[in-house]
């Protein structure tokens, strides 16, 4: 039986899950016998540089949307290292297997027999690939955090604009729980695009969400709040499915299909504003805001909400219109009057301690 490792990942600095990968022990047994030595630390140091040969505290340096995640340079951190158990680098195994699939492991490389610890995982076939890279194993497990890693935000050469990085990583052994959890009744993959479901049919989409949306509200009395944007998060990404809902759609689940989708944009924003996230807070507001056809009641919540996350980004002037807009909504709402006069004296404190500033400069 080949054998199965795991790999637990931290983005931006929260525990996010469990990669559990099948390595091809049967095809390329040396290939697959680096990544999984590497993944247990059982090699101790490399005697002669002194590295640590773990995958445990290395990150993710590369993301490209629609192509792949790479990872592993246990040496440089950055992309440019990487060593293998052997000492240095290693020749290429065999290229029998193809890059076929989703979630195949990979190794990178530098040019022909240059493998080191660096590899990564395809998000789609990656023919062109073929007869360059060793493909050594395959995802098993963690197929959703799969599809959040891919969606990570990058920036100057894909590099991860949050901190990517591998926590734990081991051997998963014979006949041992592999620590992710299978679905309960009732549940569904993190991403509709790995379900069975038919979320196509707009009925179907909605009634996940519904389901994830009050999941997200249990988890937000309990103050549980990253729990609780992760479940509403999932079932935008349910509902997301259908941006325009089809022609023959009954007018009742258009109704109810957009005022979900309002109501789980103000509660994300308002976990974010709880867990210090004021951009998030800000777009999701404003998400709310533009969906049509939102009620006064919501556009007020939005514009409160917004106003919130503007203030906490030093936005106040912008956060004071809002205020503005939302009052003439809502006249009677004690947050939003109290938010107003809050931000008017910090905006006039702002002020004097300017004037405060330039007198000293000019006396």
């Amino acid at each position: 039986m080949n054998p199965r490792v795991f790999i637990d990942w931290n983005i931006d600095g929260e525990y996010a899950g469990r990669l559990v990968f099948e390595l091809y022990s049967d095809k390329v047994p040396k290939t697959a016998e680096n990544f999984k030595a590497l993944c247990t630390g059982e090699k101790g140091t490399d005697e002669e540089t002194g590295n640590k040969l773990t995958y445990k505290d290395s990150i993710s340096h590369r993301i490209i949307k629609g192509f792949m995640i790479q990872f592993g340079d246990i040496t440089n951190h950055n992309g440019t290292g990487g060593l293998s158990i052997y000492g240095g680098k290693f020749e290429d195994e065999n290229f029998d297997i193809k890059h076929t699939k989703r979630g195949q492991l990979s190794m990178a490389n530098a040019g022909p027999n240059t493998n080191g610890s660096q590899v990564f995982v395809t998000f789609c076939p990656c023919p062109h690939l073929d007869g360059r890279h060793v493909v050594f194993g395959e995802i098993s497990k963690g197929k959703g955090l799969l599809r959040r890693l891919e969606n990570i935000q990058t920036g100057e050469n894909d590099y991860p604009t949050v901190d990517v990085r591998i926590v734990d990583s081991g051997l998963v052994k014979e006949g041992e729980d592999d620590g992710v959890p299978p679905l309960s009744i009732g549940e569904h993959e993190d991403y509709p695009e790995d379900d069975e479901a038919d979320s196509e049919n707009p009925e179907v989409a909605l009634k996940i969400a519904k389901y994830y949306k009050d999941k997200g509200a249990d988890a937000f009395k309990q103050q549980n709040h990253s729990v609780a944007v992760n479940e509403w998060e999932k079932a935008l990404r349910y509902l997301d499915v259908n941006p325009v809902l089809p022609d023959e759609t009954k007018n009742e689940i258009k109704a109810e299909y957009s005022q979900t989708r309002v109501q789980l944009y103000l509660n994300v924003s308002i976990a974010a504003l709880k867990l210090n996230k004021p951009a998030v807070a800000e777009s999701m507001a404003t998400k709310a805001i533009r969906t049509p056809p939102t009620k006064g009641q919501d556009i007020a919540k939005g514009l409160y909400r917004r106003a919130l996350a503007k203030s906490a980004r030093k936005n106040d002037h912008s956060a004071l219109d809002d205020l503005n807009h939302a009052v003439k909504i809502s006249p009677q709402d004690a947050n939003i009057n109290n938010q107003i006069a809050f931000i008017k004296n910090k905006i006039q404190q702002q002020k004097q301690k300017e004037k405060q500033v330039y007198s000293k400069m000019f006396s």
